[in-house]
């Protein structure tokens, strides 16, 4: 009966770590950008909100600059081209709210993998001029 105890309060120590460690920032890639404020208004004039989300001024909204990698970016984009990364996030009531924009370096991004329509991923091909992907996150 022991060995099982010590095996689950080790597994209660070591679990959060590999947790955490599985979900850390992206580094930063030597390609990334910041757009400007001509850039995001463009977008912002551009995007369409999903089925489910609220209106695009409800959402503290983030953006950073990223260059497409072979078959890594959603909306078939392709490789090379500029992309406005843009993330908005209705506020939670645990984190603190931060009105407005918000552009940021990639690994200053918010990292939320769930959350439904309370966080909305928008890609802007700069190269092509247009939107190529707006989606709610998945729910976990």
């Amino acid at each position: 009966m022991k060995p099982i105890l010590a095996f689950a309060a080790l597994l209660f120590v070591v679990t959060p770590f590999a947790v955490a460690a599985a979900y850390q920032k992206p580094a930063p890639q030597s390609d990334d950008w910041l757009p400007s404020a001509a850039q995001v208004a463009t977008v912002e004039a551009a995007v369409k909100m999903p089925p489910g989300a609220k209106p695009l001024s409800d959402y503290t909204r983030y953006y950073t600059g990223i260059v497409a990698a072979d078959g890594r970016m959603p909306g078939n984009v392709p490789a090379g081209h500029k992309l406005i990364w843009g993330k908005y996030d209705l506020p939670f009531r645990y984190e603190p709210y931060r009105p407005g924009i918000h552009v940021v370096a990639r690994s200053d991004m918010p990292l939320i993998m769930d959350g439904g329509c309370m966080i909305v991923n928008v890609y802007y091909d700069v190269d092509a001029g247009h939107i190529v992907y707006t989606k709610c996150n998945g729910v976990g």
